[in-house]
């Protein structure tokens, strides 16, 4: 049996009775205006596959009593303002495929139990208030193909490993707008099916590996608001499929590399707020005949007798050129 009501003005609260149905098997009640808790209830409906309660006004804990709809593939209680601490019964649903929790008010730590969920493709735990140290125990969801943590200012640890060594299936990763720190290691070289990787505006450290130059499927690179230092990776330019590149808010040194010019699907390249010097090579400066519209960097100025910045003439060359240091 199947209940959709979806995209309604429908408001209260969620009747307990509607999960007393034996044949249940998947409730869509996303896009109202539904309050009260998550009802305990839902641990009855033990065909229950699919529940979607995403973005509704939905309040208080998520109840022990979850983790006794087993049978659950999906689950998405997006866009509420749920709150307290993921009970520990949450993660005996070992049949999920999708986990939507983002944008809520949750908080407390992501617990390693996490790593039981192994079914899992799809994984978002933010928006939250979470705390402590992102979970190295997600590197054991190795079918998962979508992983976003972002938006939790509170989450700290470092970058795991794991997630480049052993998530091979992802296509889509963000940590983004959190307290994470370290470094990118190598191993997220070899994660060759991302389309997406977002790692911008962290605490990350280090320089940027060459062998991100190896991710030849990525369409999105984003690094920015970091501390990451030493050169641009000329091997970047072997990333034919990119249309965004964004390293600014750094402190990268050395030249834009002329490599950068063979991505000519290129759209948006910021390299601003860098220690970037030298001139922007002509061959990448050309790229705006191409797809490039956005090209943003640091503009040419001098402190105590030195040339600083990136030398770039406005509007010849970049589409933008932004002054982050003065005399």
């Amino acid at each position: 049996m199947q209940f959709f009501a979806g995209r309604n003005k429908i408001d209260g609260p969620i009747p307990a009775s509607l999960f007393s149905l034996a044949i249940l098997q998947s409730v869509d009640l996303s896009v109202n205006i539904i309050t009260g808790p998550i009802p305990p209830a839902i641990g009855e409906s033990l065909e229950l596959r699919e529940l979607n309660l995403q973005e509704n006004k939905l309040s208080g804990r998520i109840s022990q009593e979850i983790g006794n709809a087993a049978a659950l593939e999906i689950l998405s209680i997006r866009g509420n303002q749920v709150v307290g601490n993921i009970p520990t019964s949450f993660f005996k649903l070992g049949n999920l495929t999708f986990l939507d929790i983002g944008d809520n008010q949750l908080t407390g730590s992501i617990p390693t139990e996490i790593g039981n969920l192994r079914n899992l493709t799809s994984l978002t735990l933010g928006p939250n208030q979470f705390q402590g140290d992102i979970p190295s125990a997600i590197d054991a969801l190795t079918k998962l193909e979508y992983l976003n943590v972002r938006e939790i200012p509170s989450l700290g640890g470092r970058l795991p490993v794991g997630y480049g060594r052993n998530l091979t299936d992802l296509v889509d990763l963000t940590i983004s707008q959190t307290q994470v720190s370290g470094n990118i290691e190598t191993d997220f070289g070899t994660l060759q099916k991302l389309v997406n990787l977002d790692l911008s505006s962290n605490q990350l450290r280090g320089t940027i590996p060459m062998q991100i130059g190896n991710l030849h499927s990525l369409q999105n690179l984003n690094l920015g608001n970091n501390f990451l230092e030493g050169p641009i990776p000329t091997t970047l330019g072997t990333l034919g499929n990119i249309t965004q590149l964004n390293l600014n808010n750094n402190v990268l040194t050395g030249d834009v590399p002329i490599q950068l010019a063979d991505l000519d699907g290129l759209q948006s390249l910021q390299l601003d707020t860098n220690l970037l010097t030298g001139r922007v090579p002509e061959e990448v400066c050309g790229l705006r005949n191409a797809n490039l519209t956005t090209f943003i960097v640091d503009c040419s100025y001098t402190a105590n007798g030195v040339e600083l910045g990136v030398m770039c003439e406005v509007p010849t060359c970049c589409s933008g050129c932004r002054t982050t240091f003065t005399n």
